[in-house]
């Protein structure tokens, strides 16, 4: 986020030369926030060539200007160089200094950062990496060992390091994966909460003392060993046969460890939490809500 916190501190845009037919149009949306007001405000300007053109001015006194959003779009008939500049009493900072063709813009936004959009709406990268396919597993084994000595972690936990997408095998996880110590025998599949032992055990949606589910066992794992979850990702239960409805939402069951789509029969106490959405009968996207409904 871009914060403005003081009466001296601005935001500009110059090109580094003359444009050939048209200034480039700017846009920012901001929120001005103080201890009694939160008011959201927008700007729109063009650029004035070399010449500075501050296009989110400093806030009032006892004032934060939180910056959301800024737009820069090159309608001009030549390549332009963009430089953003933040203002303070300090002197003049440059954020970023990028080149725009024709048709492409800059925009930022909060939480997402800068990115260039080409002509066709397009995001750009510097580079295209390659990005291995499903079957390229394999390569990544040699002999049973890893190619990678250095990470000292299984196969599984290798590629939610280096994020690659592969294809879910019977009674695996994909995704985030955290190590934890097992409060209780937990068998693939179960979904667990953290308890004040800091140990994981199995959830039950009956009382909210048991909830709320923090993740799903990744493998089989005894009491009081350590052991993978999944925080995130896929989780192939083969074994357990669920039966899902594909694309119907998963919830934390009334059986300890347990997944159910069905929650009609929820009583009072009980605890409604959203896990994740099944995109195969025995295949969870699992990316649970921490919100508990309890059932009254």
């Amino acid at each position: 986020m871009l914060i403005l916190d003081a009466v001296t501190k601005s935001l500009k845009i110059v090109l580094a030369g003359a444009v050939a037919t048209t200034q480039l149009p700017v846009t920012a949306h901001y929120t001005d926030i103080t201890t009694t007001a939160y008011t959201p405000g927008s700007n729109d300007t063009v650029t004035n060539s070399t010449t500075a053109v501050e296009f989110v001015a400093a806030p009032a006194a006892s004032t934060q200007r939180h910056v959301e959003s800024i737009s820069v779009y090159n309608v001009d008939t030549a390549s332009a160089t963009v430089t953003i500049q933040y203002v303070s009493a300090g002197g003049t900072r440059q954020i970023i200094k990028v080149v725009l063709l024709t048709l492409e813009q800059l925009f930022y936004e909060d939480g997402t950062g800068w990115q260039i959009i080409d002509a066709n709406g397009n995001v750009k990268t510097s580079h295209s990496p390659t990005v291995p396919s499903a079957t390229a597993e394999s390569s990544f084994v040699v002999s049973g060992a890893s190619p990678f000595p250095w990470v000292e972690k299984t196969l599984q936990q290798t590629k939610s390091l280096l994020g690659f997408v592969l294809t879910v095998a019977d009674d695996t996880a994909s995704g985030t994966l955290v190590s934890m110590t097992a409060g209780e025998d937990l068998t693939f599949g179960a979904s667990v909460y953290c308890k004040s032992d800091g140990k994981m055990w199995k959830t039950n949606a009956n009382a909210v003392a048991t909830m709320p589910t923090l993740a799903i066992a990744a493998a089989a794992i005894a009491a009081n060993n350590s052991g993978l979850f999944l925080v995130y990702g896929t989780a192939h239960v083969h074994t357990l046969a669920p039966a899902w409805t594909i694309g119907g939402m998963i919830y934390a069951a009334k059986t300890a460890g347990g997944l159910i789509q069905d929650v009609s029969g929820y009583t009072t106490g009980n605890q409604v939490q959203v896990l994740g959405t099944a995109v195969a009968a025995d295949i969870i996207l699992f990316n649970p809500s921490y919100v508990l409904v309890e059932i009254s």
